[in-house]
């Protein structure tokens, strides 16, 4: 059908970004749920791609077009401060859109 065909492109077009080149030498996490203190709040979420390979954390919140919303910014931060902690590596976050095929960078923890 119409609909699984246009899945399938979103699909094989996220596979063939530059920043999924090497996932074969990354353990995946998908949905992954976390908690952790900061500031003495507890902070929680869902990352929806994180990618843990030898020397970094690339994690990849995944929306379905506009990546312009200033809270999805602090989403990423939040997911990055869990990761450089959680992993003790340099942590690149980043926006992708589903339906325009484009990244937006997040903040990064090195």
């Amino acid at each position: 059908s119409l609909g699984d065909k246009h899945l399938a492109f979103i699909a094989k077009r996220f596979l063939e970004q530059d920043f999924m080149k090497d996932v074969s030498k990354a353990q995946v996490f998908k949905e992954y749920g976390y908690v952790y203190e900061d500031e003495g709040q507890e902070k929680q979420g869902v990352i929806d791609l994180m990618l843990v390979y030898p020397d970094k954390v690339v994690i990849i919140d995944y929306k379905t077009y506009d990546l312009s919303d200033e809270d999805y910014q602090n989403q990423l931060a939040s997911y990055g401060k869990f990761a450089h902690r959680a992993f003790n590596k340099p942590v690149e976050t980043m926006l992708y859109s589903l339906e325009g095929g484009f990244k937006n960078d997040g903040p990064s923890f090195k």
